[in-house]
């Protein structure tokens, strides 16, 4: 068994001694053929005779066993041919991938066992914990609303947290902006600068607020806004414009966050189709993953 890296799966080309046979019923006769290429998103196999006329292009068959015989596992899929080779090297050739979600989760997850990548152990299965007290008044935008949660958060946490009785803010207006509103803290404001300042619609010496808490953050940022400010300032100009979102997963164990990764992987196309039917101006350009124990950043 040979296997070649695509963009975004890994195709196995089989030998004719590799051991995955396809099993299935087409009307009232049974076939078995041999596989030659598979990934997750398709297969090809091969009949030592012409292939049989119940399989027409775009034709589902139901319940396909795949079997391997080197892993003594059976897969049942349901496959729709996608086209036909009638003679290439010697035998005759059909094109099938996957017809349903089930289907395809179900061969991605074979090809992972196939490869022999160990993402380590199961977790093993424990009592369901009892359901966690939930924070009071969700979805509310209102005054009474927020000191029902102050309060809560009073009593779980044995803090009067004072500063958070009062608040010049309007919950009523903070639909959108924030989830259950306790209150609000003051943020110490400095100015670092001047930063002389050569852009495509900003020119001259800027200066800069910083909300921080951080000792010397404010200076520093000035010292270097003043060394190149003296040096003849700052040129710029924008080259690419592009939005990251990096949202993280938790998952159940370090072994889980492995499998998504590489899941996540393999199946880069469909999850660009998948960021095309829901904005007509968003364009996925590329995907990058960071594991941090059972923690997935993408």
């Amino acid at each position: 068994m040979k296997s070649i890296n695509t963009q975004s799966s890994t195709l196995l080309h089989l030998a004719q001694d590799d051991n995955f046979v396809l099993r299935f019923s087409a009307g009232s006769q049974r076939f078995e053929c041999l596989v030659r290429e598979i990934d997750h998103r398709r297969l090809k196999v091969m009949f030592s005779s012409s292939v049989p006329k119940e399989l027409t292009e775009g034709s589902t068959l139901m319940r396909v066993v795949l079997h391997s015989v080197s892993h003594e596992r059976d897969t049942v899929l349901n496959l729709k041919v996608i086209a036909q080779i009638h003679r290439a090297h010697g035998g005759f050739f059909i094109l099938l991938e996957p017809s349903d979600e089930k289907s395809r989760a179900q061969l991605w997850t074979l090809l992972i066992e196939i490869r022999g990548v160990d993402f380590g152990p199961e977790r093993s299965s424990g009592p369901l914990s009892e359901r966690p007290p939930q924070i009071p008044a969700r979805g509310l935008y209102t005054e009474q609303a927020r000191l029902e949660r102050l309060q809560f958060i009073r009593a779980r946490s044995g803090s009067m947290l004072s500063s958070l009785t009062t608040t010049e803010l309007n919950a009523e207006r903070l639909t959108g902006n924030i989830e259950n509103l306790v209150g609000s803290v003051e943020v110490p404001v400095g100015l670092a600068g001047p930063l002389q300042f050569s852009g495509e619609n900003v020119n001259g010496s800027i200066f800069a607020p910083m909300a921080t808490t951080e000792g010397a953050l404010v200076a520093s940022a000035t010292r270097g806004a003043t060394a190149l400010t003296r040096s003849g300032g700052v040129a710029t100009r924008v080259i690419q414009q592009r939005m990251m979102r990096v949202p993280m997963f938790v998952m159940a164990d370090m072994r889980a966050a492995a499998l998504f990764e590489r899941w996540i992987q393999d199946h880069v196309p469909e999850i660009r189709e998948q960021v095309g039917t829901v904005s007509r101006y968003a364009r996925l350009m590329s995907l990058e993953t960071r594991m941090l124990g059972n923690m997935l950043h993408v």
